[in-house]
């Protein structure tokens, strides 16, 4: 697999200059960063810059497969977001766990960013 450097470079980025709109412990949450924005964690940001269309009400979100567009639980063909986003990414399921840990942080969401971006480029391409 193959780690999509530019969209994991672009979500953490988006996520460093828009710290009001991340929050790592929700897929997405309405309202609940200052002037009630939606906010999202990496794996939902990355899953909307990876085209995934935004959802528009509450409720535990995900990613049908075959209209990339957030879903309810439930929906027919739905895709979970984590996993919507980590195969956009090119993420080991093990990469993609650490990544998306409820309890990260911007540096710790960094840390990993680059280190994954740096893996992508070394002769074995693996972490």
């Amino acid at each position: 697999m193959t780690i999509d450097t530019a969209l994991l470079e672009a979500t953490m980025l988006l996520i460093e200059e828009h710290p009001e709109q991340h929050d790592q412990s929700h897929w997405v949450a309405f309202g609940r960063s200052v002037g009630c924005e939606t906010t999202y964690c990496f794996a939902g940001h990355a899953a909307l810059l990876a085209g995934a269309e935004p959802p528009t009400g509450s409720g535990s979100w995900f990613v049908d497969e075959r209209t990339g567009r957030l879903a309810v639980f439930g929906a027919p063909h739905a895709e979970p977001v984590a996993d919507f986003a980590q195969g956009k990414l090119g993420l080991t399921e093990g990469q993609a766990d650490k990544l998306f840990h409820g309890a990260n942080t911007i540096p710790q969401l960094r840390a990993l960013v680059d280190e994954y971006v740096a893996a992508a480029g070394s002769p074995e391409g693996e972490i």
